[in-house]
């Protein structure tokens, strides 16, 4: 599966976030858009861990909270 399929994947239609992301070497970064809250958070906490572990031989992600304009206290606890 690539990153845009796990995208999909755990953020369909209902989300109340959005995320792009952009892969280079040697790094992916995640553009995140909406609102981080209890139930998005679970969902990118389950996406950032996907990467980490399915990703090989990139050394770095970046997750650009640029585009959230809430964050929970969960969604501060799946960044972490």
């Amino acid at each position: 599966m690539e990153c845009q399929e796990a995208i999909d994947r755990y953020f369909d239609t209902s989300s109340t976030m959005r995320v792009d992301y952009k892969e280079g070497e040697p790094c992916i970064e995640l553009f995140i858009y909406g609102a981080l809250d209890l139930e998005s958070s679970r969902r990118l906490q389950n996406l950032l861990i996907w990467i980490v572990s399915n990703q090989p031989g990139h050394t770095c992600l970046i997750v650009n909270l640029a585009g959230v304009d809430y964050i929970s206290s969960t969604g501060v606890g799946a960044l972490t």
